[in-house]
C-alpha cells in the first residue's frame, strides 16, 4: 500500500519497511583493505586502458588509406594523394589491433555495487573473516595452511565441494558450529581434523569484539535437520557431557565419520592443547553418544 509523499517531511515514507530493516542491522565495519586495493587497482588499469584506446583512435585517424594513380607515375604528376573512393584499396586500410574497451564508467558502477552489497551484507562478511570467536580459537581462513603445517596430510574428502557453513558462533559460550559435510574416519580423526580445520600454532588469541548470543529465530528448523549440535547451546551441552571444561573453546563440525552422519567436536584449552571426539548428532549432556575419542590433536 502506497502513501502520499509529504514534501514537508524531511524523511520519505517507508511503506516497505526496508529502512527500518536496514537500520536494525549492526554496523558492518570498514570494507576489507584487500578489496579496497583490488577496486583501486582495477580502476587504475581501466583508466590506463582508456588512454591507450584514445591513442589508437588518433593513430587510426592519421593513417588514412592512400592509393597510387597511374598518372602519379608520370614525371611531374605530383605526390601521392588520398583515395577518393572509399571502396578502393581495402587492403591498405589501417585497423587498430586493440579492441575498444568498455567505458570506465562500467567498472565504476560495478565497484559501487560491490560497496553496496558489503554495506548490507557486511555482518556475514565480518563473521567469516579472521576475527571474532574464530580467531580466538585459532581458526585461519585458508585451509591449505593447516594442511601444510600438518606435514602435508591431505584433508578428508568433502561432500558438496567442501564449503564450510557457519551454523552458530557464540563468544559468551566459546562455541563455533560449522557444517562442512567432510568425510572423516575414526582411525585417522586427529590427523584429518588437523589438516581440514585450519588451526594456527598458538591456539587461542585475544578477541577485541566477541560476538553475542546467536539468534533463535531459525533454530527449530535447523535443529530438526541437523540435531541439537547445530546450535551453540547444544554444542556446549554436548561438550559438558564429554567432560570438557567450561574454559575450553569448542568447535563442532557437522560431517560424516566412517560413512555415517555424525559430528566432530574439538576442544581447545587456553594453552592451545586440543582433543577431538566423534559423536552422534544427537549428543547431549546426559547422552553424549561417543563414537570415538578423546584423541589428542597433534
Amino acid at each position: 500500500m502506497s502513501h502520499p509523499h509529504d514534501d514537508t517531511d524531511p524523511i520519505e515514507h517507508d511503506p516497505t519497511g526496508m529502512r527500518a530493516l536496514l537500520g536494525s542491522l549492526p554496523d558492518p565495519g570498514p570494507m576489507p583493505a584487500d578489496l579496497v586495493a583490488r577496486i583501486e587497482a582495477a580502476l587504475a588499469a581501466e583508466a590506463a586502458a582508456a588512454a591507450d584506446t584514445d591513442l589508437d583512435q588518433a593513430l587510426l585517424a592519421a593513417a588514412a588509406p592512400v592509393r597510387v594513380d597511374a598518372d602519379a607515375q608520370r614525371p611531374g604528376a605530383g605526390a601521392l594523394r588520398p583515395s577518393e573512393d572509399p571502396d578502393d584499396d581495402l587492403d591498405d586500410r589501417v585497423v587498430p589491433l586493440r579492441r575498444r574497451r568498455r567505458s570506465s564508467w562500467h567498472l565504476v558502477a560495478v565497484a559501487a555495487g560491490v560497496v553496496g552489497v558489503l554495506g548490507i551484507g557486511g555482518l556475514v562478511v565480518e563473521t567469516l573473516r579472521p576475527g571474532g570467536l574464530q580467531a580466538s580459537i585459532g581458526m585461519a581462513e585458508d585451509s591449505a595452511s593447516g594442511a601444510d603445517s600438518a606435514g602435508g596430510a591431505a584433508a578428508p574428502e568433502a561432500a558438496g565441494g567442501g564449503a564450510r557453513t557457519l551454523f552458530a558462533e557464540d563468544g559468551s559460550l566459546g562455541v563455533v558450529v560449522l557444517g562442512s559435510g567432510r568425510r572423516y574416519t575414526a582411525a585417522g580423526l586427529a590427523t584429518e581434523v588437523r589438516a581440514s580445520l585450519p588451526w594456527d600454532g598458538t591456539g587461542r588469541e585475544p578477541t577485541t569484539a566477541p560476538s553475542g548470543s546467536e539468534s533463535k529465530g531459525a533454530r527449530p528448523d535447523r535443529e530438526t535437520a541437523y540435531g541439537p549440535l547445530s546450535s551453540a547451546d547444544g554444542a556446549r551441552a554436548c561438550a559438558e557431557g564429554l567432560g570438557v571444561p567450561v574454559a575450553d573453546t569448542v568447535v563442532v563440525d557437522l560431517a560424516d565419520v566412517d560413512g555415517r552422519a555424525a559430528a566432530v567436536l574439538v576442544a581447545t584449552t587456553a594453552e592451545g592443547k586440543r582433543r577431538v571426539w566423534a559423536v552422534s548428532r544427537s549428543c547431549t549432556a546426559d547422552a553424549p553418544g561417543v563414537l570415538t575419542g578423546p584423541v589428542a590433536v597433534p
